[in-house]
């Protein structure tokens, strides 16, 4: 999650086949300031955040969700939206993936990543 400014508030890593609707409950229930502290926002989100029930919860934390339509639904509001925001979102991704080394060969080992960044001299 972050702001529209592409400013980090929370983040969860998780398998890739987790349900990225659950993750963000998840988050949410953690991290109760970020409901609390700003009741009445707007999450924007890519179409895997559907479903009445999931946005039935987010509706009783206040939370209203934007998201594009899925295939065989009706434009939904706010989809003028997504297209400017959809850099921020690239570049926080990015940023996410250059901090934490997921893009290197080697960063799936953290041995061989240790010995890499430690083969220098030190004096």
């Amino acid at each position: 999650m972050c702001t529209l400014h592409g400013l980090p508030v929370a983040f969860a890593l998780t398998g890739a086949k987790a349900d990225e609707r659950t993750t963000l409950l998840d988050i949410l229930d953690t991290e109760t300031d970020l409901v609390a502290a700003r009741p009445g926002q707007t999450l924007i989100g890519d179409r895997n955040y559907y479903g009445a029930a999931f946005e039935r919860e987010l509706a009783e934390l206040e939370i209203r969700l934007l998201r594009p339509a899925r295939k065989g639904e009706t434009q939904r509001a706010g989809s003028q939206l997504f297209k400017p925001l959809r850099q921020i979102i690239e570049s926080v991704n990015d940023t996410f993936k250059g901090q934490l080394d997921l893009e290197r060969p080697r960063a799936a080992h953290p041995a061989a990543s240790w010995s890499a960044s430690s083969s220098g001299s030190s004096r």
